[in-house]
């Protein structure tokens, strides 16, 4: 799938009804277990033969960021959309409603994906007082797709 493709099934009606059934379960392992069974997910890192990191076949350019617990979702969106320094090809909300997935590019000529990842996480620490997920430094790192009808998308990107 293209960035584009995941922009319009995450705006799209298309996960909305499971979606809606995850953010009303209050129990994490029930509503962990809810998500591995009815939602689809993106590897936003790459191409991959089977989801592991040693089976990369392509890297794509991209990092999945992952902002969990937010106190206001809302607020730290737009503030990632002002920022000049995070420069998002796509941003929405998580699954549960209470966090972000920021998509960014990352260029690997200049670092490795990991590299990228420490740098990233220094500057959401020392920027917005924010811990990201580890779990970005994994480049086969799955990603759930959620209904949010807000989602952003950088179009000067797609359309370059």
């Amino acid at each position: 799938m293209t960035l584009w493709d995941v922009y319009q099934a995450i705006k799209s009606n298309q996960y909305q009804p499971q979606t809606a059934v995850l953010r009303s379960i209050t129990d994490i392992k029930q509503a962990s277990s809810y998500k591995s069974q009815y939602f689809n997910y993106c590897t936003f890192s790459g191409t991959f033969a089977s989801r592991k990191n040693e089976a990369l076949i392509q890297h794509s350019g991209l990092m999945t960021i992952d902002l969990d617990h937010l106190s206001d979702v809302k607020e730290l969106k737009t503030k990632l959309l002002e920022d000049i320094n995070i420069d998002s090809d796509l941003l929405f909300r998580s699954p549960s409603g209470f966090g972000l997935k920021c998509i960014v590019t990352i260029d690997l000529e200049v670092y490795t994906h990991l590299e990228w990842f420490s740098y990233i996480e220094n500057y959401f620490k020392v920027r917005y007082h924010l811990a990201i997920d580890p779990s970005g430094k994994d480049v086969s790192r799955a990603c759930f797709l959620p209904y949010d009808q807000e989602v952003y998308i950088n179009t000067k990107h797609i359309l370059a």
